[in-house]
């Protein structure tokens, strides 16, 4: 009888010792995943020749007496032929346009609500100078495209503890969704072409002194059907119609 029972616990033992070892390899697994993930995004952009996109931000403000959202369009043209184009504006506010350009190995850019053009030695003040009216659009794919002209960190290199939670279905494109921590007070998942590996979604939601904001930005990655120089040109001196 003694004899039984402790050949049972025994069993009892080994069974717990297995599940150990095979969650903990699961679980290593899954960090050695995503650090593949993230490693295959950044060589990605950083091989890209050409890269086009049109995108939404919708930032929403909580934690305050009266909730707000607003919400920004923009769109990047990109070329490593030394060419880019940023643009963005704010829905319902016609002098709110920001563009950011580098062509004929020139630098400006241009906001509506100043009105004034502006020249760089490089990409990286003006980028960095709209981070945070542009709600984060004009640095996340930028940064990973420009790693040596852009010294802001990109967005992989400001999370913790990044951890694969699941697939899923966005805008007709199966994308790996990772789950993460900022150094701040934040959440943040990303969505990641399964094919691709180009960003197609990131959710951050953060404490901003006594208020929090949700940010939800989309991107539209696309090819254009025939080479456009126009989506190079420098376009200073418009409004957007309301």
């Amino acid at each position: 009888m003694l004899g039984t029972i402790l050949k049972t616990i025994e069993m009892k033992q080994i069974l717990a010792i297995i599940c150990i070892l095979f969650f903990s390899r699961s679980a290593l697994a899954q960090e050695q995943s995503v650090t593949d993930i993230i490693k295959s995004v950044k060589t990605t952009y950083g091989n890209l020749n050409t890269y086009f996109d049109s995108g939404k931000v919708v930032s929403s403000f909580y934690d305050l007496p009266h909730l707000f959202s607003s919400a920004k369009l923009f769109k990047t043209s990109y070329s490593s032929n030394g060419l880019l184009n940023f643009e963005y504006y704010e829905l319902g506010v016609s002098n709110s346009l920001y563009v950011i350009n580098k062509s004929n190995n020139k630098v400006q850019s241009w906001w509506g609500i100043t009105n004034e053009i502006k020249t760089y030695p490089s990409l990286n003040v003006p980028l960095a100078a709209a981070t945070g009216v542009s709600s984060t659009s004009s640095i996340l794919i930028p940064k990973l495209l420009l790693t040596k002209e852009v010294s802001a960190k990109s967005i992989f290199e400001t999370i913790v503890e990044p951890k694969y939670i699941r697939k899923e279905l966005i805008n007709g494109t199966s994308c790996f969704v990772i789950g993460a921590k900022g150094k701040l007070d934040e959440d943040i998942q990303i969505w990641i072409g399964d094919k691709d590996f180009l960003l197609r979604k990131v959710m951050t939601d953060k404490k901003v002194k006594n208020f929090r904001v949700k940010a939800t930005l989309q991107f539209f990655p696309y090819q254009p059907l025939k080479s456009n120089n126009s989506l190079f040109v420098f376009k200073p001196n418009r409004q957007i119609e309301l």
